[in-house]
């Protein structure tokens, strides 16, 4: 995207921006992701053949209904199905990593281009490697912050559970069903909204390991104050539900079609080939988003590159 204008932009110009930088630079960012998406899809398939079956058979489960022979078959071949070895544990944790690794030389790459220039594969990936460690000490602790952020939302569950035990002793069943949902509804508002602020104070920390080469204790201390300051506190947890919406609305469809397509013609490969090229083009497009996001919070927070207004008449 040649001769990028920053300035202050609309949560629609956002994600527009970052739709448009995917599409014209699909190439090189799809390569960035495929070169380690694609091993880590071959390594899962070695190491587990068989969790592609699940879906399989458990379906297989529910067609066998009162008939004991089918049924007993069927449940032993998703437990056997559903074993997850010491192999499968591994590649999981290295993947992990992994993606860390891709995610810096995705930034890298992105950001480049959003700037109006071009960083070569090699090049990428060569800063993503200075960077790696950083951005996994990162990583580790926004995964504190989030496990010290769920006690409350614990302790809230637990109350809540108490007061509706109490309520349904003392009430009817209709007012104990309403105060169930209302509090159900209250409880998954507050995990969504804490957990997408923190998600996004996340990936603005890791954004700012890679294009300003910021060390740990600099890249969190700016993830928080870019997520939950004041002048963007409230931009960040829309651009934190916008990135839930594009997660979930774009990995469901694809894990819908490539358990259907795998079950429909008996190859459980296809559940890996299929679920690996969405992953692809989902990790791409998240990637580019968060990186416009980043640049329009430093836009908004610190006056980056601000295009200057006309003074009035």
């Amino acid at each position: 995207m040649q001769n990028t204008e920053l300035r202050p932009l609309g949560a629609g110009e956002i994600l527009d921006r970052a739709v448009t930088l995917f599409v014209r630079r699909f190439v090189p960012i799809v390569t960035v992701l495929a070169v380690v998406i694609v091993p880590l899809v071959i390594l899962e398939t070695i190491a587990s053949p068989g969790s592609a079956r699940v879906f399989d058979d458990f379906g297989k489960v529910m067609a066998a209904g009162s008939n004991r022979t089918a049924s007993k078959q069927a449940l032993d071949a998703l437990t056997r199905d559903g074993q997850t070895s010491p192999l499968a544990y591994l590649v999981m944790f290295g993947g992990m990593l992994a993606r860390l690794l891709m995610f810096s030389a995705a930034v890298a790459v992105i950001a480049s281009a959003y700037a109006g220039e071009s960083l070569a594969f090699a090049a990428g990936y060569q800063l993503a490697l200075r960077r790696w460690g950083a951005q996994i000490v990162v990583a580790l602790a926004y995964a504190a912050l989030a496990v010290i952020a769920a006690i409350p939302l614990f302790i809230g569950a637990i109350v809540f559970a108490l007061i509706l035990s109490v309520v349904s002793v003392a009430g009817n069943p209709t007012s104990t069903g309403v105060v169930a949902i209302l509090g159900a509804l209250l409880f998954f508002a507050a995990v969504l909204a804490l957990f997408g602020w923190l998600y996004m104070a996340y990936v603005l920390a890791a954004v700012a390991v890679v294009t300003e080469r910021a060390d740990v204790a600099t890249a969190v201390g700016a993830g928080l104050r870019r997520a939950f300051g004041k002048p963007t506190r409230w931009r960040t947890l829309i651009a934190g539900l916008i990135a839930f919406a594009i997660t979930f609305g774009g990995s469901l469809p694809t894990i819908g079609v490539a358990i259907g397509v795998s079950a429909l013609l008996h190859l459980p490969v296809l559940y890996y080939a299929i679920a690996g090229a969405g992953s692809v083009l989902l990790e791409g497009l998240m990637t580019a988003f968060v990186v416009v996001y980043a640049t329009d919070v430093r836009v908004r927070r610190e006056g980056l590159d601000l295009v200057p207004q006309p003074s009035p008449a």
